[in-house]
């Protein structure tokens, strides 16, 4: 499991998911802008690790998923896990709306 509390920037880098250090060299004086991100698939393995990433980089990450190939015990800790299925578009509306995510990953 990624352990890290700095607020660094997330990007993909050839195909990955990879968390950006800050030019200080260190997590000293990050500044922590705690977004809300919303992962679908979160409690799947891409989505699972995604949601490491996004917690190690100081942000507050809502996990959806329908728990048919995932795993509950798979999303971080300091994840929330909402169970339910895009297939229903109350679910996904609640969640939104509940959460009010500033971004949302798709797996």
């Amino acid at each position: 499991m990624i352990e890290q509390d700095c607020s660094w920037p997330i990007a993909f880098k050839k195909g990955m998911l990879v968390v950006i250090p800050d030019s200080s060299g260190g997590c000293e004086g990050a500044q922590k802008p705690m977004r809300t991100v919303l992962v679908t698939g979160g409690a799947g393995y891409i989505g699972s690790v995604a949601t490491e990433v996004l917690v190690a980089a100081g942000h507050e990450v809502v996990a959806f998923d329908n728990l048919q190939q995932g795993h509950a015990a798979a999303v971080h800790p300091r994840a929330r896990l909402v169970v339910g299925d895009l297939a229903q578009p109350a679910a996904i509306d609640a969640a939104i709306k509940e959460f009010r995510p500033e971004a949302v990953m798709h797996f």
